[in-house]
């Protein structure tokens, strides 16, 4: 990568209002994909393109979109996420490229007027990351959790996202266009995102979170949600061990730590109940290092439990907890064998990082 993409005058924008092309890759969402489009026809000032890149979806999508004014582009094959954002960038002519996700809502009509204002007061930063709001679109306890970790890990005092959050992060498109694109080796969206900000972050770019800058998302049950931190768990942790670091938000230092206490005291909880019924100094040992662990674990995770009290969800401090050790546990499993099962080489391949081409074969229709 040449030097003078961190030349401020490469990634500084143009001095009038900075235009904003939006792209949003989708399968199967008939159900959820109107609310993201209403939230930004509704906009009071209107983005320059809007392109949903339909990745072979099987249900109605298209038709849901061919009601609004965006162009829609269908892929021939179903190819992953980043390269549904990757044929929406090579379309994209605007300052700004804006990614968010089927099912993301703009909680305010005036996102798109201040997202264009952070990048144009800011001329020394290459992207923006909006945060999410508190409170989920849909209703279930596993979706009121993520809605309220994720927006506690986000209102945390980093200024900078040393990762990308694809699902509600812009970028300018002279910074996007001249480096490599989202990888399309991960064909499932796992990790391309983190991958993708953890090389802006080592060319020197910078990612400003604006906080005031607010999405309203939905969130899987947690049956759904299993199998999704499985594979993501595993896959970051690939990366992790490829030489990345953590992030400045969300896979931090601190959530490491405590993901592995809470995992080492609902496993050594098992093996104390285990020994109940077999050997009762088992069951003391056990015990006691589970209930060590527990705290441990609530040491990183007590500015949390803290801040629900004080924003009055006292009332699911328990709940949540007991999530947080299920999923720690179950992210722990995930990235144990990752680190187990490690081989470079055959796994992640010398060629991580670097975008295919698409032609125009890969687009089975633009409308």
């Amino acid at each position: 990568m040449d030097d003078q993409l961190l030349d401020t005058d490469i990634i500084s924008g143009a001095s009038k209002a900075s235009t904003i092309s939006i792209i949003i890759p989708v399968f199967n969402g008939e159900d959820v994909i109107a609310s993201t489009l209403e939230s930004i026809v509704n906009q009071e000032v209107t983005a320059h393109e809007v392109f949903v890149v339909d990745d072979c979806s099987t249900d109605h999508t298209a038709k849901v979109c061919a009601a609004y004014p965006v162009t829609n582009i269908v892929l021939e094959t179903n190819g992953g996420p980043a390269k549904a954002r990757n044929v929406g960038v090579r379309q994209a002519t605007g300052d700004i490229i804006l990614f968010i996700d089927a099912g993301v809502v703009l909680r305010d009509p005036d996102t798109l007027k201040r997202l264009a204002k952070e990048f144009d007061d800011n001329p020394g930063i290459a992207g923006v990351a909006m945060i999410r709001d508190q409170d989920p679109l849909n209703d279930g306890l596993t979706p009121r959790y993520w809605a309220a970790i994720g927006y506690y890990q986000w209102m945390q005092p980093a200024k900078y996202h040393t990762s990308f959050a694809t699902e509600r992060s812009a970028i300018r498109r002279s910074v996007i266009e001249n480096m490599d694109l989202f990888d399309e080796q991960y064909a499932a969206a796992d990790v391309e995102d983190h991958e993708f900000g953890h090389r802006l972050s080592e060319l020197g770019h910078k990612i400003l979170i604006a906080r005031e800058l607010v999405t309203k998302d939905r969130f899987d049950t947690f049956k759904l949600s299993i199998p999704k931190m499985l594979m993501r768990s595993f896959m970051w942790m690939r990366l992790f061990l490829k030489g990345k670091t953590f992030d400045s938000v969300w896979n931090t230092k601190d959530r490491a730590y405590k993901t592995m206490f809470g995992a080492l005291s609902l496993g050594f909880l098992g093996l104390s109940v285990l020994g109940f019924f077999t050997f009762p100094t088992v069951l003391k040992v056990c015990a006691y290092i589970s209930a060590l662990t527990a705290f441990i674990f609530l040491y990183y995770a007590g500015g949390f439990y803290t801040w629900l009290v004080k924003n009055g969800k006292v009332h699911l401090v328990v709940q949540f907890f007991i999530l947080d050790i299920l999923y720690s546990f179950i992210i722990a499993l995930s990235a144990s064998w990752s680190m187990l099962t490690y081989n470079y080489d055959r796994i992640l391949g010398p060629s991580i990082g670097k975008s295919s081409p698409v032609s125009q074969t890969d687009i089975d229709k633009v409308s």
